[in-house]
């Protein structure tokens, strides 16, 4: 807001001067959506009218929930942006941390301050964790955390559990300390490596730090009920899960002394957190998690699990949480294609849908299952490698499929069925879905379907309604990550269809997106209502009731079309094709197959889709050659088909089958 520069003193020149650098400023983006070396470029198509620097204050991973963050960030880099450039190169990506990466900059003009941030993906090689035992992986992991030392309590855990670098650890658990004084939002993610460092390791630190760390867990807000007026989140199953975990430990392990916020002991503490411990559980057996398969939250709920099986002085919580860790890691299995897990989610963000294997399941999958690995995402793959724990022998099998054996898995997650859950998966790609997911309600971070091929990590495809413009924003939905208007999703084995009703929701953005990044696919063709996908061996086919246009704003050209609504509907397939004049086949005859929506009754019918016709409705059923398809089992327990039979539950396989 510029109404008060005269005032001030500024002349109508200098206002001009603002104006047009705020205008270049607000439109800079990184020039590609993901880099595997060379530099960022950050571009603009609307040129400075004047030279201009640009500060970048900060620059590194994008921030993660329970960081400490600290003394480990970059100094500052000034770039010089030259009057009519339509882009400025500004970091090499060689020297750069991968992941979601995130810029902020600053340029000053005429006595003002113009921010902004901006986020692109970063992918250089990776380390390869293949061949060898669990045990050797974790081993190699962990030389490598307490090699790379990134700034975050998990790390100051691995190095004080190996003896080393226990100054390093106690500048970490310092700064981890003033979050948990503080109660910053996600401090009680904090807690959990905290705790084990109380027991395990405080011997190791220097008297004033441990005092301060005695302190601290005495002195924490535990829960809701307790004094505290702070910006904490507790309402969600993986805050829920890390609070009650921290309040059981901290209580087991000072169990007689008296906890300065809240005046009760610590045994007190400890069997109430118990309780709620097991109601949790319950809920999480019974229902499955409605945070399905998100990248974001299966590693909160993995650390804080791998941290209860390591740490519970009750047996029964024990084996509670290695039943859940079971599921989980059988769950991730089933979803991680080439490295990356992906797949339906019930809470998505942009940061980990653009990230690859850069993530924290990713993480946590290259360990347990062998694949890329990148240092820097270590809360639970830290805990994992420090655990005795073992995954079960046959989700190896899951992430990896045999080739000619398909892997079809079905089942639910979330309260009432709320996630239905679909995969259809070869070694070179997966598809998967979330069916009958809140059909016309207004939705937030849902991801309702995705496809993953194993070629590269980008080589991804969704669709999704978007609740912002803004790319990298923080909305929820936001451009790329979630729905605002959920649609009806249906999936049968490697076809999935979708219908969008736009008129749902009033005042949404009138277009459906399709994304799917150029520079990751051997082939990407767009062409009217088909889009063609290939990436390896294998291929996928959509087809929109509406023309699929590419997007026109960068840095999205290449990655994002639209679909303009206000009913849409989608069909996708996918499947191996590794010979190109097969591949070729499969596209003409896909492009031939002309689908029809009635958009007025919201229904899409696809007759002759590979020798079956289908039939959609908004409200009504889905159906195969007019028999009606009903989704199950019904059931939280992963059910797997590996021999083209109905699915059965994934603990009734054999590990060898």
């Amino acid at each position: 807001d510029l109404s008060g520069a005269d005032a001030s003193g500024a002349t109508q020149a200098d206002i001009a001067r603002v104006d047009a650098a705020i205008r270049t400023v607000e439109t800079l983006e990184a020039d590609a959506v993901f880099y595997e070396g060379g530099r960022i470029a950050l571009a603009t198509p609307v040129p400075p009218a004047t030279d201009l620097t640009l500060e970048l204050l900060h620059f590194g991973q994008s921030q993660r929930g329970g960081m400490a963050g600290g003394p480990s960030n970059p100094a500052p880099v000034s770039v010089e942006m030259k009057r009519g450039a339509t882009s400025v190169p500004v970091l090499d990506v060689s020297t750069l941390p991968a992941g979601c990466f995130e810029i902020d900059l600053r340029v000053r003009i005429g006595g003002c301050d113009i921010d902004r941030r901006i986020g692109t993906t970063l992918l250089p090689e990776p380390m390869h964790l293949t061949g060898g035992t669990l045990a050797d992986r974790k081993a190699k992991t962990l030389d490598a955390i307490a090699a790379y030392a990134s700034f975050e309590p998990c790390v100051a855990m691995v190095l004080l559990a190996r003896g080393e670098k226990t100054d390093r650890a106690a500048e970490i658990i310092a700064a981890a300390l003033t979050t948990v004084e503080q109660r910053h939002d996600c401090s009680d993610f904090t807690m959990a490596p905290l705790l084990r460092i109380w027991r395990d390791s405080r011997d190791a630190l220097p008297p004033a730090l441990r005092e301060r760390l005695h302190s601290g867990i005495l002195g924490y807000r535990y829960w809701l009920g307790e004094p505290g007026n702070d910006a904490m989140w507790f309402w969600s199953e993986n805050h829920v899960l890390c609070f009650h975990l921290a309040q059981y430990l901290a209580g087991s392990f000072l169990a007689e002394e008296t906890f300065s916020n809240s005046g009760r002991t610590g045994a007190d503490l400890a069997a109430e957190a118990r309780d709620r411990l097991n109601r949790w559980f319950t809920s999480i057996e019974t229902h499955g998690l409605g945070e399905f398969n998100s990248a974001a939250y299966y590693p909160i709920d993995l650390f804080a699990l791998l941290t209860l099986y390591d740490l519970s002085p009750d047996p029964d919580l024990r084996q509670r949480a290695a039943g859940l860790l079971d599921r989980i890691f059988v769950m991730t299995a089933l979803h991680t294609t080439g490295g990356v897990p992906a797949g339906a989610q019930g809470r998505a963000y942009e940061k980990e849908l653009l990230a690859g294997p850069a993530t924290e399941l990713g993480s946590i999958a290259a360990v347990a299952f062998g694949g890329p690995w990148y240092p820097g995402y270590d809360q639970a793959t830290a805990q994992f490698c420090l655990s005795d724990y073992v995954p079960p022998a046959i989700a190896g099998r899951f992430a990896a499929p045999a080739p000619g054996r398909p892997i079809h898995a079905r089942y639910t997650q979330g309260l009432d069925n709320a996630g239905k859950l679909t995969l259809w998966k070869t070694p070179s790609v997966q598809m998967s879905t979330a069916s009958d997911h809140h059909t016309g309600k207004r939705g937030s971070q849902q991801h309702v379907i995705d496809v993953q091929f194993a070629s590269h990590p980008m080589a991804r495809a969704w669709i999704n309604h978007p609740g912002d413009l803004k790319p990298w924003s923080e909305r929820r939905p936001s451009k790329l990550a979630g729905n605002v208007a959920l649609p009806r999703v249906a999936q049968d084995g490697n076809h999935a269809f979708l219908i969008y009703d736009l008129d749902t929701i009033p005042d949404c953005i009138p277009f459906v997106q399709l994304f799917a990044p150029a520079a990751a696919f051997d082939e990407r063709v767009i062409d009217g209502h088909h889009a063609w996908l290939r990436a390896g061996d294998a291929f996928a086919a959509i087809w929109c009731s509406s023309p699929i246009v590419p997007e026109a704003e960068a840095p999205y050209q290449t990655a994002v079309c639209r679909a303009a609504g206000p009913r849409v509907a989608w069909i996708v397939s996918i499947g191996d094709a590794p010979d190109p004049v097969e591949a070729a086949a499969v596209r003409q005859s896909f492009a031939a197959m002309t689908p029809a929506f009635d958009a007025g009754a919201r229904v899409l019918t696809a007759d002759g889709l590979v020798g079956a016709d289908y039939r959609l409705s908004f409200e009504g059923d889905f159906r195969r050659d007019g028999a009606p398809l009903t989704f199950a089992p019904l059931s939280s327990v992963p059910h797997v088909s590996l021999d083209g039979n109905a699915p059965v539950r994934w603990d009734t396989l054999p590990p060898g089958a």
